[in-house]
């Protein structure tokens, strides 16, 4: 998204897995901060292999319904019943985000909160999307874009980057607060 958007960069593997990372049962009594925290870890991770004056960007994603934060799906049978769970409602999607600037104390952390509603979606289509796989490392199981491309009945209401797991107008604002430090953007990625 950050190639797309213009925004040059270079991605660093921080070996963290988030999926690893989700709340027992989904429930946190922040979802809004749990997801930032995450982003921060990630962020933390990167650190020690970046230069100084390097601006290290990291994200993560979740679903939020009924009070639960949903994750990254296990398997396929998890993956179906999260998807079946969202048909016919409406669900928070958020994005923490962290910047940190290596060499300094500066860093932002903040959130994007957009509400996605997901018609009803042929048990078929459901079943071939789980059969494909593509549900895999997905945050509710599923790439907002490419179902919207298949046709699912998918309404956001926010920003639709925000649901892809990147709030490309929010890193602008964020990466023009820190552009004195003239270093590298890195993506801290999983």
């Amino acid at each position: 998204m950050l190639e797309a958007a213009g925004i040059s960069h270079r991605v660093l593997d921080t070996g963290i897995d988030d999926a690893e990372l989700d709340p027992p049962g989904g429930r946190v009594d922040n979802p809004a901060a749990w997801v930032t925290a995450l982003a921060y870890l990630k962020a933390q991770a990167a650190l020690p292999q970046a230069a100084h004056g390097d601006v290290i960007l990291a994200a993560d994603t979740t679903c939020v319904m009924d009070g639960r934060v949903i994750g990254q799906p296990r398997d396929d049978g998890h993956a179906a019943s999260m998807l079946m769970g969202f048909l016919g409602r409406s669900h928070d999607v958020l994005t923490g985000l962290c910047l940190l600037e290596a060499g300094s104390t500066r860093r932002t952390l903040c959130h994007d909160r957009a509400v996605v509603s997901m018609g009803f979606v042929p048990m078929r289509d459901v079943s071939s999307y789980i059969a494909s796989g593509e549900w895999r490392g997905k945050a509710g199981g599923y790439n907002f874009t490419q179902r919207v491309e298949a046709g699912w009945p998918l309404q956001v209401r926010g920003d639709p980057d925000t649901v892809v797991g990147l709030p490309i107008r929010m890193v602008r604002s964020m990466l023009r607060q820190h552009a004195a430090s003239g270093g590298t953007v890195i993506g801290a990625g999983a």
